[in-house]
C-alpha cells in the first residue's frame, strides 16, 4: 500500500521559493551481507548489500537546515 501526505500550500511555496531543498531519508541499518550477482553460466560478482528500514523522511532547506515537512508518518503502520 502506498501512502502519501498532503503538504499545506504555504509550506509548498516555501519549498519552491527557498531553493535548494532536499529530501532527507533516515535509514536504520539492520544487517549487511554480500550477494552473488549472477550474469550467466556462474559468471558474476559478489556485491555488498545493506538491509534495513526507512524510519524518517524530511524536506529540508540545504542552506539553513530548516525542516519544511516531516513525512515520516508514511513509513509507520
Amino acid at each position: 500500500m502506498l501512502k502519501t501526505i498532503v503538504i499545506p500550500e504555504e509550506i509548498a511555496l516555501k519549498i519552491e521559493e527557498n531553493y535548494p531543498s532536499s529530501l532527507l531519508i533516515v535509514f536504520q541499518i539492520q544487517k549487511s551481507a554480500e550477494e552473488f550477482i549472477h550474469l550467466y553460466d556462474n559468471v558474476g560478482w559478489y556485491s555488498p548489500i545493506v538491509l534495513g528500514k526507512t524510519v524518517g523522511a524530511y524536506i529540508v532547506n540545504e542552506k539553513t537546515g530548516e525542516v519544511y515537512s516531516d513525512m515520516s508518518s508514511i513509513f509507520k503502520k
